[in-house]
């Protein structure tokens, strides 16, 4: 399961991933670790999907609930057991509703759903400098308070240099350069 993976399948078959959001409303094995981050990370791919699509899955989610609610109000024709059901399904429609929500708010949602499968805070360094960047180029930052924004997330060369005596080497430097000329991503070759 990828961000990738999750983005196409709503792209081809929303009803698809509609099926698989249902049969993981909760996490179905809470002592698996590994389970457990793919449930976090299905979840972390929905709300990062492109804001329209993002919505349509809300949409489906508050749908089921809507239904569930719909049911519980003529819920006098249940059975105990069947009421119960649906009272469950209504919670755990809920909670997945509040999930997307959650995860709309972490770093970097905004920019595309390849970031969902990054460590968060990786996400928060990469949001603050390219939010940094781009509030400069509006006028909002000085250049000052830009190098300050490098500064205190450890990553001004400048600083480096004088607290590890370690330069940035000249390779990587070259590689940014190139890239932001071409306009691509730097290529990293091992």
């Amino acid at each position: 399961m990828t961000p990738e993976w999750v983005a196409e399948l709503f792209r081809q078959s929303p009803e698809a991933l509609a099926s698989v959001l249902r049969a993981h409303l909760v996490p179905a094995r809470q002592d698996d670790r590994r389970y457990t981050a793919q449930f976090r990370a299905l979840w972390r791919s929905v709300a990062f999907l492109d804001r329209r699509e993002r919505s349509r899955v809300l949409q489906v989610l508050q749908g089921w609930r809507d239904e569930a609610l719909e049911a519980l109000k003529i819920g006098a024709d249940l059975d105990p057991d069947d009421l119960r059901t649906i009272t469950f399904f209504c919670r755990d429609v809920e909670g997945a509703i509040d999930r997307v929500h959650r995860e709309i708010k972490e770093p970097l949602s905004w920019a595309s759903n390849e970031y969902a499968e990054y460590p968060l805070a990786a996400r928060g360094v990469i949001e603050a400098l390219a939010l940094g960047i781009d509030e400069f180029n509006e006028g909002n930052l000085t250049q000052k308070e830009l190098l300050a924004l490098l500064d205190v997330h450890g990553l001004s060369p400048e600083s480096i240099a004088d607290l590890r005596e370690t330069q940035v080497p000249v390779e990587a430097r070259a590689r940014v350069i190139k890239a932001a000329k071409q306009g691509h991503r730097p290529d990293f070759k091992r």
